[in-house]
């Protein structure tokens, strides 16, 4: 159940780019963010997760190692797609969802894992996208969890 968990986070957190007004401006991005500037290829280069009671620990380690260079496509068209490169998990893990980036929010469609719905933006300088998002579930014992995710384009 772990792994699994983990799993939906960062395809969420490649994906769930909700931006909240109260937590940034949009301006405060070195580009602007939108469906054609987030086009590209991205691939997890790091992961962490804290809690109020525990400091930010890497969760990378927490993924199978076939997981760890697959290849996350958001295109123009606002679809997406998780690509199970470098390393095949077996079965494959290739699958595809759509985004819909509204006015600080963006919206996902056929994601696997629905339960991971949001994240504010916190770096996107064309190249980096750093999304946090806090989770509250009865995996997290109901305790907010701080995820934050390091997505490096291709």
């Amino acid at each position: 159940m772990k792994n699994h968990y983990l799993k939906g986070i960062i395809l969420a957190a490649v994906i769930t780019l909700t931006v909240f007004a109260c937590k940034r401006k949009d301006d405060d991005l070195e580009v602007a963010l939108t469906a054609k500037s987030l086009a590209g290829q991205y691939k997890l280069t790091a992961l962490t997760g804290e809690t109020s009671f525990t400091p930010p620990s890497d969760a990378m380690g927490q993924l199978e190692p076939c997981e760890l260079d697959n290849i996350y496509e958001l295109k123009a068209d606002s679809t997406a797609s998780s690509i199970d490169a470098g390393v095949v998990c077996s079965p494959a893990k290739n699958y595809s969802f759509e985004y819909d980036i509204t006015t600080n929010r963006v919206s996902l469609v056929g994601l696997q894992n629905e339960y991971f719905t949001g994240g504010t933006v916190k770096v996107f300088d064309g190249k980096k996208l750093v999304l946090e998002t806090k989770i509250n579930s009865p995996e997290t014992f109901n305790q907010d969890v701080t995820i934050v995710a390091t997505l490096t384009r291709q």
